[in-house]
């Protein structure tokens, strides 16, 4: 059998941030961040956090957000973490 390799690139697949896709999601469902907060149990502060980015998504928030839209726990803390080491990586000239 012979196997061909996919040539590298160097250029990483795109990432963004697990708040842009949360603020898709409560959009497409026509909710506000007060009302995601109800549904969720979760501080306003924390929603609109994730939202603009300042808050990180940590495993009891993914799981409250999981619950609320129907994903798979992993989904927000994969979404922000791949982000946030994107956004630290050093980018290739």
């Amino acid at each position: 059998m012979n196997i061909r390799t996919l040539p590298v690139s160097g250029n990483p697949a795109e990432t963004f941030p697990a708040g842009a896709y949360l603020a898709d999601e409560m959009q497409a469902r026509g909710w506000t961040a007060g009302h995601l907060a109800t549904i969720t149990r979760m501080k306003l502060s924390t929603i609109t956090g994730i939202i603009d980015g300042t808050v990180l998504v940590i495993p009891s928030t993914s799981a409250r957000l999981s619950e609320a839209f129907g994903t798979s726990e992993g989904l927000w803390l994969r979404l922000d973490h791949a982000h946030r080491v994107a956004v630290k990586a050093p980018q290739a000239p």
